[in-house]
């Protein structure tokens, strides 16, 4: 009876925080803000040509949109400065690289195009090992800048007669002003990682949306296979507690990638939500579970808590 209790005053608490949150919904994995510059990058270790080395490709990309164009002649300019720092796991300076990238264009509209971006590239030779890459990126003449930092595993690729590099995914082939032939990877940062807080539910309908809203297009396959093993994931967790995640992830899915409209009702859709368990959990007995899972999910929403639940906070019955 207690954690009944505990439960439905959770769940007002609940209601009362969508009640002052009517507006549209501001996600906790949503990327970029008015100070900071929103950009990607991807770093790819390969084999090289010096023994006992191995080689980083480091790849930067940075929406137009996110840039300061001048207007200069007939078109435009902007510039941005690249600084790059490798360091190893005790974060003792190793390398540094510091370089300026020119972009220009015809259009006005092609300076605050979000499909549009600037691609810059530097390579390093180091010894296999293990790397804390940190890489800014600053607008010349906005001075607004952001960085991003990653740890990386960097393979001996001299051992042993076959050896893997790391994956590139390709977003295109082009070719350069030499004529060379030139690989354009898909930076993996510009679709992200916003949709490690999808588990279960969604996240493959959040993946699409964040790809499309990158810029990548959808192909479909006329014929495709694949085994699919039914409820492998879901059977080990019963009703209730998919329920639970069914009712965050659409919060969330929403909050994220809905219409306006849609995010400014969304406070709205929880409280009708929440009330509706709060009169199904009494007269409903055999549904109780399922209610106080569904009124959980909505609570895990404006709680920020994402990803898999951990048996703590998950509702008992």
């Amino acid at each position: 009876m207690t954690d009944m209790v505990n439960l439905m005053k959770r769940i007002v608490l609940a209601a009362g925080a969508a009640l002052v949150l009517i507006g549209p919904t501001i996600s906790a994995f949503a990327q970029g803000s008015s100070h900071a510059t929103l950009f990607f990058f991807d770093a790819i270790s390969y084999a090289a040509e010096h023994k006992g080395k191995s080689r980083i490709d480091f790849y930067v990309q940075v929406p137009y949109e996110e840039l300061r164009f001048v207007k200069e002649g007939e078109g435009y300019v902007a510039r941005y400065d690249v600084t790059l720092v490798l360091e190893n796991p005790e974060e003792k300076l190793l390398q540094d690289r510091s370089w300026s990238v020119d972009v220009s264009v015809k259009e006005f509209a092609q300076t605050i195009s979000r499909k549009l971006y600037s691609l810059a590239y530097q390579s390093l030779e180091v010894a296999p090992g293990n790397y804390r890459v940190a890489l800014t990126v600053r607008d010349n003449d906005s001075k607004v800048g952001g960085k991003l930092t990653r740890n990386m595993l960097v393979t001996d690729y001299s051992k042993g007669t076959v050896a893997l590099s790391d994956i590139m995914i390709v977003s295109r082939l082009t070719t350069t002003a030499e004529g060379k032939n030139r690989i354009v990877p898909n930076i993996s940062g510009n679709v992200g990682t916003e949709g490690e807080g999808f588990f279960l539910y969604f996240e493959d309908a959040e993946f699409t949306l964040r790809t499309l809203a990158a810029g990548f297009p959808i192909r479909y396959l006329p014929s495709p296979s694949a085994l699919h093993k039914v409820s492998a994931s879901t059977s080990r967790l019963g009703s209730p507690l998919l329920l639970r995640y069914h009712m965050r992830n659409a919060l969330l899915l929403n909050s994220i990638h809905g219409p306006w409209w849609v995010r400014l009702l969304l406070p709205i859709w929880a409280i009708f939500s929440m009330v509706k368990q709060l009169v199904k959990i009494p007269l409903l007995p055999s549904r109780r579970a399922q209610s106080q899972a569904i009124a959980a999910g909505i609570i895990d929403f404006y709680a920020n808590r994402f990803g898999k639940i951990t048996p703590s906070v998950s509702p008992r019955h």
